[in-house]
């Protein structure tokens, strides 16, 4: 199969994500804040499957403003990505490429028989 490694989002996540052949990415409220998110989305930019995992039901999907922002390099207090490995307009298409894919579900507070579930469509997609 394939070497399944758990980040967190940050340094070592940065220097993984190029190699990743399938990323994992569990959507959650503050990664749409979060500054070494934003850093790691920016390095997505590989030829490697998405997975996306909705870990909560309520995820606020963004509006039009939030691509628009982070294009514009207004959305984050810090910029996320040092000069050299993405632009302002590179990390909101790859905000979007996050966003595009279907999220699968995990309902971690579920029966054992829907986690089972849960987990075996997220392994066959990855």
């Amino acid at each position: 199969l394939g070497r399944a490694v758990g980040l967190e989002w940050g340094p070592a996540a940065w220097e993984a994500v190029p190699q990743a052949s399938v990323l994992a990415v569990l959507l959650n409220r503050e990664m749409l804040h979060d500054e070494s998110v934003a850093h790691t989305v920016g390095l997505l930019a590989y030829p490697g499957e998405l997975v996306t995992i909705m870990t909560s039901m309520d995820f606020p999907f963004p509006a039009q403003n939030f691509y628009d922002d982070v294009q514009k390099g207004e959305h984050f207090q810090k910029r996320p990505c040092p000069p050299g490995p993405c632009s302002d307009e590179e990390l909101a298409t790859a905000f979007r490429s996050i966003f595009r894919v279907l999220a699968l579900p995990f309902s971690k507070h579920a029966s054992r028989g829907k986690i089972d579930l849960e987990i075996r469509e997220i392994g066959r997609r990855m």
